[in-house]
């Protein structure tokens, strides 16, 4: 009679610890699925990032030569200005 107590406490603790093992099989799987899609997200994040700094140094180097051509004109603009002001003067 103990024997078959015992045998059965036994198959009990297997049975327990099978189920505990395939829960924590299961959750191991989920975290796992969990740090590869967070890799994944990382990655097009990373990807995103280097698109976003190519597009800043382009809008930085336009804006850079835009200056330059503002400048130009300004500074074109006012030599003219001068011009036909020195024009006006020799007219009168």
């Amino acid at each position: 009679m103990r024997l078959s107590q015992e045998h059965d406490k036994q198959t009990s603790d297997v049975e327990l610890m099978t189920n505990k093992h395939t829960i924590l099989t299961q959750k191991k799987l989920r975290v796992e699925a969990e740090i590869s899609g967070q890799v994944a997200e990382k990655t097009d994040v990373e990807r995103e990032i280097h698109r976003l700094r190519i597009d800043q140094l382009r809008l930085n180097t336009l804006m850079h030569k835009e200056r330059g051509n503002e400048t130009s004109l300004e500074r074109d603009n006012q030599l003219l200005e001068n011009q036909f002001m020195a024009e006006l003067k020799v007219a009168i």
